[in-house]
């Protein structure tokens, strides 16, 4: 059964599903035409020059300093190589296509500011079967941003897919390492409906 994703509705059964049975992915037009949506704001604020936390200039401490327009998406493909910092195993393929589920669930919702084409380009990877190695430890303060290089380098390199602005901070900054670890942990089965007193 295919598993369409509208960022909103995925239930637990469903994320399970991709994990464990390989069950296929896709977006539905909704979420598509918000994403597109949402990347226009990205490209006028790009056009524009307008000072935006690693879109138009750096992060943390350099967000002061504003990215060259040629600098762009070299620093967005930069930004994930230099978060490669886990350590440990690596988390099962089931995690891992957990936090690809998840991951493209979040850009659905037209948040991010993201191409549709990176979302397609995971759902490739996810209807194909391909689980790239995620090490399991990130660092303290750091979230699963380790973890999320790991499966974003991973997944770029396997489909010489091309970031653009913004792609690479959309592709590490999120917590679906820690979303689909909890879920594949816990998991004993379809949830029970819930019983009006």
């Amino acid at each position: 059964m295919t598993v369409v994703l509208d960022g909103a509705s995925m239930t637990l059964e469903e994320l399970v599903g991709i994990a464990e049975r390989n069950e296929p992915v896709e977006l539905t037009q909704a979420a598509r035409a918000q994403m597109e949506r949402a990347r226009t704001i990205v490209e006028e604020a790009l056009r524009e020059r307008l000072p935006v936390y690693g879109l138009t200039t750096g992060l943390a401490e350099r967000k002061r300093f504003s990215l060259a327009p040629a600098q762009r998406q070299k620093f967005n493909r930069l930004l994930v190589q230099s978060h490669r910092i886990s350590q440990g195993p690596a988390v099962t393929p089931q995690i891992v296509r957990g936090m690809m589920a998840c991951l493209v669930n979040g850009y659905a919702q037209g948040l991010s500011g993201v191409r549709p084409a990176l979302a397609d380009m995971v759902i490739g990877a996810l209807n194909e079967g391909f689980s790239p190695t995620v090490r399991s430890l990130g660092s303290v303060g750091q979230a699963d941003l380790g973890p999320m290089a790991d499966l974003a380098e991973g997944l770029l390199a396997h489909s010489g897919f091309s970031i653009a602005e913004n792609e690479g901070l959309a592709l590490v900054n999120s917590n679906a390492l820690a979303t689909a670890s909890a879920v594949m942990s816990s998991w004993v089965g379809p949830i029970p409906p819930v019983v009006k007193m």
